[in-house]
């Protein structure tokens, strides 16, 4: 078999055709345990990946942004797999983010006392102190969804039924499997900073924030944002849409837009809940905030709160950011070379 060409920052080095980006670590002169994964060709992919073609290799730092997301969905990993051992007959429900922390649920609805947070947490760092391998292959179809389903991983079996591929990429440590979505590190022991803590009817797994190496800051809560969470995933059970695995099949069978017209109506409803709250104290209220990354809808949502105050007797102003883009010519670009639209100076302000 012919070698390939792998291009470093400052060499270029010939290998075998599949060698694994692993071996070739040394070339990048940076210690192993600082990489959290490699980007092929630009491409972020696992460090035990093969390399089948010609390509420029880059580290992903486990402290840049794309390795800490990798750090945080490994932990999630390595959480699993600490349930599976200790609740045999039940699972985790991971819920949404609060802070620089994951909150988790059991499946059984059931709220884990102390003590069994300290079990998990004690499996966890057994897991990492032994460094085990995480690898990722592929699986025929069928053979994985029987697995999610013996394994009690029903919501990963769910979002599997949908799709049309022969086989399914997925991570393994320790017999554990779950669906590949994005690379993780390839050891347990990588894994150096995490804490679990009790929060309302479950837990938080809690892990450093962007920059702070390993440091685990102090827990602030944010009751608000959390009543938010738990009142859309409460809405979510009552129409029967709890994950993404749950849409598709309600897609799939045609059922979809009495889905989508509830979610509006309920949208409607909370709008208008929203102006009658802003209602009460226009009198001190001077401007409402809308934040969120582009296409997120705060335009669309600007316009339905203006009308909602309408009809209380206001006259707001809607002004949106979409009336200050500079353009994509003059948007300075991110590390792809695409437009960046989240940084300030794609805004026609002055600094």
């Amino acid at each position: 078999m012919n070698n390939i060409q792998i291009k470093f920052a400052d060499k270029t080095v010939s290998c075998a055709y599949g060698t694994k980006a692993q071996d070739l670590i040394e070339h990048f002169n940076i210690p192993a345990g600082q990489i959290a994964a490699v980007k092929e060709n630009n491409e972020i992919r696992p460090a035990g990946t093969s390399l089948l073609v010609n390509a420029a290799l880059e580290p992903v730092l486990i402290d840049s942004p794309e390795g800490v997301m990798i750090y945080r969905r490994t932990l999630s990993f390595v959480l699993a797999i600490a349930a599976r051992n200790i609740f045999p007959n039940d699972g985790v429900y991971i819920g949404h983010s609060l802070g620089n922390s994951y909150y988790y649920t059991l499946s059984s609805h059931d709220r884990p006392d102390q003590a069994d947070i300290k079990k998990l947490e004690s499996e966890m760092k057994k897991l990492i102190n032994d460094n085990l391998p995480i690898t990722f292959k592929y699986m025929a179809y069928e053979e994985a969804v029987e697995i999610f389903k013996n394994h009690n991983q029903i919501d990963t079996a769910l979002l599997l039924e949908e799709r049309s591929s022969s086989y399914i990429k997925v991570n393994e440590c320790q017999g554990y499997i779950d669906i590949y979505i994005q690379p993780l590190l390839s050891f347990t022991g990588m894994l150096n900073a995490f804490e679990l803590m009790p929060y309302q009817d479950g837990f938080l797994l809690r892990f450093p924030g962007i920059g702070k190496g390993n440091e685990i800051e102090s827990f602030t809560d944010e009751p608000q944002i959390f009543k938010v969470y738990s009142e859309y995933k409460k809405w979510g059970k009552i129409v029967g849409v709890r994950v993404v695995g749950e849409l598709n099949s309600l897609i799939a069978k045609r059922k979809f837009q009495e889905y989508i017209r509830i979610a509006e109506a309920h949208q409607a409803r909370e709008m208008g809940d929203i102006a009658r709250l802003i209602y009460e104290k226009h009198e001190d209220i001077k401007m409402v905030l809308i934040a969120g990354p582009s296409s997120s809808g705060k335009t669309t949502s600007a316009k339905r709160l203006k009308i909602e105050l309408m009809v209380s007797g206001l006259k707001p102003i809607a002004i949106s950011l979409d009336d200050y883009y500079r353009g994509t010519e003059e948007t300075p670009k991110d590390e792809k070379g695409e437009p960046d639209y989240e940084c300030l100076e794609a805004l026609d302000v002055p600094f």
